[in-house]
């Protein structure tokens, strides 16, 4: 039996399309859901109790152009950032009459990497106008640990 080409062209869709969303929570909304909302599939969110600290961090590999982030992504992590950002303030603010321990570190950031992961650009969504490139597989890992500050890195233009 003889598959015609349109039925080869809708199983490669298919392929491409499961291999691009990765869960199957976020296939059923693909699916099922509206498509005038954003239904968004964040790299990772890390907390870090000892160090009092959580980050967002969206990765696009390092020839990703930024056009490929869709608008409702970005207007999410922008959303996002300034959440954080007022949190930060209100904490730095009025923390101590709250009774508010001060989170060290409140980040969303785009990355930008390829594997080995010997450099890594990273973009501070919260802090506008920051952005750095680490240099070596140790100092990336080290950040993702939260052991290694931004601002030992080498500065970058912040052009997203």
């Amino acid at each position: 039996m003889l598959v015609k080409d349109e039925e080869i062209f809708r199983l490669k869709q298919e392929i491409k399309q499961l291999k691009y969303i990765n869960t199957s929570l976020n296939q059923f909304v693909h699916d099922k859901c509206i498509h005038n909302m954003s239904y968004i599939n964040i790299d990772g969110l890390s907390a870090r109790m000892s160090k009092n600290s959580i980050r967002c961090i969206e990765y696009k590999h390092q020839n990703e152009s930024d056009g490929n982030m869709k608008s409702g992504q970005w207007y999410a992590l922008q959303v996002l950032a300034g959440v954080f950002r007022k949190l930060k303030y209100f904490i730095n603010t009025y923390g101590a009459k709250e009774n508010i321990n001060p989170y060290n570190e409140l980040g969303v950031y785009l990355t930008k990497g390829d594997m080995p992961f010997n450099t890594l650009d990273v973009y501070d969504l919260v802090n506008q106008n920051r952005s750095y490139r680490i240099k070596s597989q140790h100092n990336v890992i080290k950040w993702l640990e939260m052991d290694y500050n931004l601002e030992m890195g080498d500065k970058i233009p912040y052009v997203i």
